[in-house]
């Protein structure tokens, strides 16, 4: 819609068609599912607006996306809202809910550099404009508390040496030759990151967690 591809009328249109369709797939979950999942339309309704009034909307997308992991959570029969998150159960879920939010952050952020002339130009708020003196040592951070949560989701989930060996291992290395070599300065790099990273991280989390399920299954 920015650049004219589609009309303000078409981008509506399709966000009806998507929307349509999330509720069909959902119509066939529990009841349960269905009441964790309806605050998404809330958060994703209100994200587009975000820029306009808060420096974090990567913060807003974080917790839309990784919504997920609760509803997935409530899908295989875990009753979300009764959880405590002193448990093991509700520790690791959070603990997994937390690192997929803290990536989303750093992904996004990285997008936002693409942007962040034209963002700054316009009045348009994001971490990228907030801190943009100082990026990569909020990236470090970032990419340590996830490393982190990544670790706890381990160990309250009693995981083999596999899964830390790739969930906190590979990510960090994945993570730390982001954050070392990116120039955020250059719009090809945080582009490249942009579309990659996600795959790399994704990757390599859903490798480590299968190969944690199948060795309890085998």
């Amino acid at each position: 819609m920015a650049r004219g591809a589609i009309t303000t009328r078409e981008g509506y249109v399709f966000c009806a068609v998507q929307l349509i369709l999330w509720l069909l797939v959902l119509s066939v979950t529990n009841p349960s599912t269905l009441l964790i999942a309806l605050p998404i339309i809330g958060l994703a309704t209100f994200y587009p607006f975000a820029k306009r009034i808060t420096d974090y909307p990567q913060v807003v997308l974080a917790v839309t996306f990784s919504w997920g992991t609760l509803v997935g959570a409530a899908h295989l029969g875990v009753k979300v809202s009764e959880m405590r998150v002193d448990s093991s159960l509700g520790a690791g879920l959070m603990s997994l809910f937390l690192s997929y939010s803290l990536w989303t952050i750093i992904h996004d952020t990285v997008y936002a550099f693409q942007d962040l002339k034209d963002d700054a130009k316009i009045g348009a708020k994001s971490m990228a404009v907030k801190h943009q003196n100082k990026a990569t040592r909020m990236l470090v951070v970032l990419s340590a508390l996830n490393v982190l949560a990544l670790f706890a989701v381990g160990f309250c989930i009693n995981a083999n040496m596999v899964y830390y060996i790739i969930a906190c291992g590979a990510i960090s290395i994945m993570l730390s030759t982001m954050v070392m070599r990116l120039d955020l300065m250059n719009p090809h790099e945080c582009l490249w990151w942009f579309q990659n990273g996600s795959i790399l991280y994704g990757t390599l989390n859903t490798i480590a967690l299968i190969q944690e399920y199948s060795s309890r299954r085998l």
